[in-house]
């Protein structure tokens, strides 16, 4: 996908059971879908039902002022081939609602069936949205369901599933600077960031990270875990603080990503 999202359409769409609450459709990520409309004798007639342009109208490709720097890091090169910003995201359905994040500095909510935007929140920084999706954490009783995404500079992000207005309590207005000393091995200009979501398992939030490939020393690309509920100012859950973190040498804990989304 490049700038649009497009959503075929089959006659009847089931209600239940349909939706695609994770990345991986579900813990296991199996990416298997039990719905059963679409048929080898039926995707012959399958039609567009909606189309959702996520390049705003009159905007310019997107700037990050990282963007050539880390590209060359992944092995990309400079240019880019396209005045698009290309997408990777998987949508996220749950209870009639798809999430979606761009490649354009939004996440945002739409209607399922009819594609009609119910909320766009614009993410500031330099950094995008992590351009594979966003992770749902339905919440604990107490709190609402939340959206939660990490960027490519390094922050991890929650939002109101409901309205898109920053996480209440969440870190530092809804953000969390993952950049914490603990990783960034005394360089704090190195690479980290999330280019794929993270995986919500009750009340955590499992991240991986995506560092340079070179050189090969840089920000360590460890698995974290973080509180969904968090309203304190600890970046990790006190109960994860101490195992959270992957021990060893600087030299053994630099370059080494850990940037797909998880099953467990």
């Amino acid at each position: 996908m490049l700038a649009a999202l497009l959503v075929l359409s089959v006659p009847a769409l089931a209600q239940d059971g349909g939706d695609w609450p994770t990345c991986g459709h579900d813990k296991g990520a199996m990416r298997f879908s039990p719905l059963d409309q679409i048929t080898p004798t039926n995707v012959r007639d399958l039609r567009v039902a909606w189309v959702y342009h996520m390049k705003p109208v009159g905007s310019d490709a997107p700037v990050d002022a990282g963007d050539a720097q880390r590209r060359v890091s992944e092995g990309a090169g400079i240019a880019r081939a396209s005045r698009f910003a290309a997408s990777e995201m998987t949508p996220l359905v749950i209870g009639g609602r798809m999430y979606i994040s761009t490649p354009y500095s939004r996440v945002a909510a739409l209607d399922a069936t009819t594609g009609k935007e119910i909320w766009v929140r614009d993410i500031p920084g330099p950094g995008q949205p992590s351009l594979r999706g966003v992770e749902y954490w339905p919440g604990d009783g107490q709190i609402g369901p939340r959206i939660v995404f990490g960027t490519r500079d390094g922050r991890l992000i929650a939002l109101d599933a409901a309205t898109g207005a920053w996480a209440a309590g969440f870190g530092y207005n809804g953000g969390v600077d993952m950049k914490t000393a603990d990783v960034m091995n005394d360089m704090p200009k190195a690479q980290l960031g999330l280019t794929t979501p993270p995986i919500v398992y009750r009340n955590l939030i499992i991240t991986g990270s995506s560092v340079q490939e070179t050189p090969a020393l840089g920000a360590a690309g460890d698995v974290r875990a973080w509180d969904a509920s968090w309203s304190g100012l600890s970046t990790l859950c006190p109960a994860q603080a101490s195992a959270a973190t992957i021990a060893g040498p600087r030299a053994a804990r630099s370059a080494a990503r850990a940037s797909m989304s998880g099953a467990f």
